[in-house]
């Protein structure tokens, strides 16, 4: 996680994470991320991982939704201490 921090601190762009759910948790959890940038399909799964399972209470601001022509919606959420 001391990694991710000095990432952060440092200078440059935006760090991204795609398709981990486990670094994604870890990230959250750490207190690190600042914005949420997620992608829902348009179907439902018997099963899986969720992004917030098992994290502590967190608030988020809507920053931005949009949908896709194929029906996917993608919603930018700020965290909020």
């Amino acid at each position: 996680m001391e990694f991710a921090r000095r990432l952060k601190e440092g200078d440059g762009g935006d760090i991204g994470v795609h398709a981990s759910i486990t670094v994604a948790q870890a990230l959250l959890a750490g207190g690190v991320v600042d914005e949420l940038r997620l992608v829902i399909a348009p179907g439902v799964a018997e099963g899986g991982r969720r992004l917030l399972e098992g994290l502590h209470a967190m608030r988020f601001e809507t920053l931005s939704s949009s949908m896709s022509s194929t029906g996917y919606l993608m919603v930018g959420y700020r965290v909020l201490a």
